[in-house]
């Protein structure tokens, strides 16, 4: 008995040591390799073979081998990874760690793409682990940590760990290595990053600490009402110009509108710089106040993006003098042999002096149009007919489009938008075709004879045909269709946007041309007799290819000349499925001959 015992026992320990090899399996780096270039095969028996085993991988080396596999695969298998990760968890988390930056505090690495799986796929989950090293580790150890935390932050927030217990361990940081920017800088961003109460004492503490004190009042300024506990001491650094233009800002996000006042009084403006009287201006747009016009009114003209923040600030306060500087900013000038060049060969995208005009217009001219200025909009309008900045015209025909505005010219303008160029601007903050997507909806809301004949003239023959076929496609308005059959008379579309729309129209108002029932099968067998279309209703024509398919056929006729055939192919093989033509005939003399 006892022997028979020992044996089962001994089987027992070989089974289980099977087992533990098996689960601690080595695969060489070739094999990781391997591994993860499978993930993406379109077998999935491979696929899932192959995250079995990446996602039992254990020691730091294999999890190394697997990050610079992911850096090397990172194209065709990026969408895959998440799930290994996320399947290996915080166990990864030493080696990716080992890794994430170097000595310089750069995003440079050992493990390539170390940053990516911390922040994107371990997340908050690492924070534990980086909570420990930054209060534990060697130097690089914690400088790497603060950096990963701070990241993390920002981007995936702080998760289910403990926000006091965060933000006590980011302050001892802070505290510890003060004479270390990096590790210090990036604990202070960390805490900013928070938007959590647990941070307002160590904030409010920071403002007193001349490397720290502008992230802290970024971070008051997320916190927003919460941290009403710092009013009192970001009162006394405007007094006394012992912190910078950020505390306005934060003082404005807390205190809201009626601290301007307080700001306008006690704040040294003299003192500021443009980068400051820009964090100002974003203040006074948080809480706009009668008491900052002054001030924004001084900055709307300065020839740089802040007055941009003054048109914004105006387009937002209910003050007598708004309308007036908006309608100002409509008449700035660009930058010299910037008029009258071709806007198309025109590059918008990073001069500052020029990029501020466009956003000063552009910003005025979506205020004056929600506000319905009647005074603007001949400006507006001409705006629209002769700007070289194709985000102002965009704009101008926005502001027409909401206020349906149809001045001297505005057709012809918006006719002229819809013949030009609307892509490859590389102006920042447009998309390709939005001109011509306003200037549609503009001439539509209008929708006198006039603007209806402007969008049919174009869907036959402009740059902007697509969108202007999409209109009279979409169009769900009877005397909408009723007018475009109308246009077909005087000019014709091409066959197949013709065809699209009728298709689309005749559906759509089935029931106010369709012809009766009881008159169908008259109808239908007079169609039948005098259609000339040979491919499908010829003597020769076998739809049913040889008996593969059973054929059913439905007929739609409609009062003003045309007819819809739907052709139904059920093949007689049942993994099949059913398909078949829509066809679109229209009635010519005693004929009907098909619209291709």
């Amino acid at each position: 008995m006892i022997v028979k015992m020992i044996r089962i026992l001994l089987c027992l320990t070989m089974v289980i040591a099977v087992d533990i090899a098996h689960s601690q399996e080595r695969f060489s780096r070739e094999d990781i390799f391997s591994f993860v270039e499978d993930l993406s095969s379109e077998d999935k028996s491979v696929s899932e073979a192959s995250f079995k085993k990446l996602s039992g991988l254990k020691s730091d080396e294999q999890i190394t081998h697997l990050l610079q596999a992911h850096h090397f695969y990172y194209q065709t298998s990026n969408s895959h990874m998440e799930w290994v990760f996320k399947a290996i968890g915080e166990v990864a988390v030493p080696a990716v760690f080992s890794g994430s930056i170097d000595a310089e505090g750069t995003r440079k690495s050992r493990n390539p793409r170390a940053s990516l799986v911390l922040t994107n796929y371990l997340g908050t989950r690492a924070l534990p682990h980086l909570m420990g090293k930054i209060r534990n580790g060697e130097f690089l150890e914690r400088k790497k940590a603060a950096w990963a935390i701070k990241d993390i932050t920002w981007y995936r927030g702080y998760g289910d760990t403990d926000p006091q217990a965060l933000a006590e361990a980011l302050h001892q940081a802070a505290e510890q290595d003060r004479d270390h920017p990096y590790i210090r800088g990036f604990c202070v961003e960390a805490l900013r990053n928070m938007k959590h109460e647990a941070a307002l004492p160590v904030l409010i503490a920071l403002l007193d600490a001349e490397d720290a004190k502008k992230v802290a009042c970024e971070g008051l300024e997320q916190l927003g009402a919460s941290a009403e506990k710092a009013v009192p001491r970001l009162k006394q650094g405007i007094v006394d110009g012992s912190l910078p233009a950020e505390a306005i800002t934060a003082l404005t996000a807390i205190a809201g509108p009626d601290i301007v006042p307080f700001i306008m009084k006690n704040a040294r403006f003299s003192t500021f710089d443009s980068n400051d009287k820009e964090t100002v201006a974003r203040g006074f747009c948080i809480a706009p106040h009668p008491a900052a016009v002054p001030f924004m009114e001084h900055l709307l003209w300065e020839e740089n993006r802040r007055s941009v923040r003054a048109a914004r600030f105006f387009a937002l306060i209910n003050h007598p003098s708004s309308l007036k500087n908006l309608r100002k900013c409509l008449t700035v000038r660009y930058p010299v042999d910037y008029e009258g060049a071709n806007p198309k060969k025109k590059f918008e995208g990073t001069l500052t002096v020029l990029r501020g005009v466009v956003d000063l217009k552009a910003t005025a001219i979506e205020h004056l149009g929600k506000q319905g200025d009647v005074q603007s909009f001949p400006i507006i309008a001409n705006l629209l007919d002769r700007d070289p900045s194709i985000i102002v015209r965009t704009a101008a025909a926005r502001a027409i489009s909401e206020q349906k505005y149809n001045g001297d010219g505005v057709i012809e303008s918006l006719k002229k938008c819809l013949q030009q160029v609307d892509s490859g601007y590389s102006a920042v903050g447009h998309r390709d075709g939005s001109l011509h997507e306003a200037s549609v909806l503009a001439l539509s809301h209008i929708s006198t004879d006039e603007a209806y004949w402007v969008l049919y003239q174009c869907a036959v023959a402009s740059e902007a045909k697509h969108k202007c076929v999409t209109f009279w496609t979409e169009s769900k308005d009877k005397k909408i269709f009723e007018k475009f059959l109308s246009f077909t008379k005087k000019k014709r579309l091409d066959d197949l946007s013709l065809r699209n729309v009728l298709l689309s129209q005749l559906r759509r108002h089935r029931v106010h041309y369709a012809i009766q029932e009881e008159k169908t099968t008259q109808v239908r067998d007079r169609f039948l007799i005098s259609v000339k279309d040979p491919d499908h209703f010829g003597s020769a024509a076998d739809m049913s290819m040889d008996g593969r398919y059973t054929v059913s056929i439905d007929y739609e006729f409609y009062t003003i000349g045309y007819a819809i055939v739907i052709i139904d192919l059920a093949p007689k093989n049942p993994h099949s499925n059913a398909h078949g033509p829509t066809l679109l005939y229209k009635e010519q003399g005693e004929s009907w001959l098909p619209m291709q």
